[in-house]
């Protein structure tokens, strides 16, 4: 996994995604100087009490990769700036990874989006 580059091959988690402001996504306009980089939301499902490694991808391109975090009342929340370049006009698919390192290389899980 890099950034900039597809996320490769996936393997199904039992995380799901919770996102704010999941609308913006669906309508880039960049001609209006204004792209959605900040992608926040929350973690829900079975998930470990620590800190959970996430990657995301923006059109099939990861474009960052942190930590969750707690805010308020909420574990397991994200938030991450993307490059700008990674939007095109329309709508655009971002898709959460949970990150994972292994003896043989680091795997990413697909987050299941939650409408």
């Amino acid at each position: 996994m890099a950034l900039g580059r597809p996320p490769g091959r996936e393997q199904r988690g039992g995380a799901r995604l919770e996102p704010h402001e999941n609308e913006h996504l669906k309508a880039v306009d960049p001609t209006t100087g204004t792209v959605p980089t900040l992608v926040t939301g929350a973690l829900t499902g079975p998930l470990p009490a620590a800190l959970v490694p996430v990657a995301v991808a923006v059109n099939d391109t990861i474009g960052a990769v942190g930590l969750t975090f707690t805010q308020d009342a909420t574990p397991q929340s994200f938030a991450m700036v993307v490059p700008d370049r990674l939007f095109r006009p329309g709508a655009n698919r971002v898709q959460l990874y949970r990150v994972e390192q292994t003896r043989a290389g680091t795997r990413l899980h697909p987050i299941e989006l939650v409408d």
